[in-house]
């Protein structure tokens, strides 16, 4: 972040960026259009089917990163289903590439529903029983792990 040109530098890196835009966009579409069967395949499949759908993801950041924004970007209020489908997603990103940004997720996603009638503990232990126990960046907890951590935080401390 220094030395001479860090201007144009930046401004070339800008304008790379942006002509790359319609390429992102496409792979998020297409990645969404698949969210519905692997979301299927996750929820309603065997442990393998869950683990194959993970290694997947794992296997293809850029596929991991574009998937489930349509299902994961909704705004409260949220149904149940709509919730569920939601931590499913996650479990199935399984840490995504960075575990301190998956925990900020979790966080601001119990936030936003903290005070909705949502049993939101229960939520996190359904998904918790699709997700992984093996940790993917240790010392941090598996997604299984965090998820139950978070569920059992919840239930200890009074709403607002």
């Amino acid at each position: 972040m220094s030395g001479p040109g860090l201007l144009d530098r930046m401004r070339a890196a800008d304008e790379a960026y942006r002509r790359q835009e319609p390429e992102r966009e496409a792979a998020q579409q297409e990645a969404d259009r698949l969210v519905p069967e692997l979301l299927g395949l996750y929820t309603e499949g065997g442990a393998d089917d869950r683990a194959w759908v993970r290694d997947l993801l794992q296997a293809c950041p850029t596929f991991r990163w574009a998937v489930g924004w349509d299902v994961a970007g909704r705004q409260t209020p949220l149904t149940p289903e709509e919730a569920s489908k939601v931590l499913a997603v996650f479990s199935m990103k399984n840490g995504g590439a960075d575990p301190r940004d998956q925990k900020v997720w979790l966080d601001d996603f119990c936030a936003g529903l903290r005070d909705s009638r949502l049993d939101l503990p229960a939520l996190l232990r359904h998904a918790a029983e699709l997700s992984s126990d093996m940790p993917r960046f240790p010392p941090m907890p598996s997604t299984r792990a965090l998820l139950l951590a978070t569920a059992e935080w919840l239930s200890a401390t009074p709403s607002a």
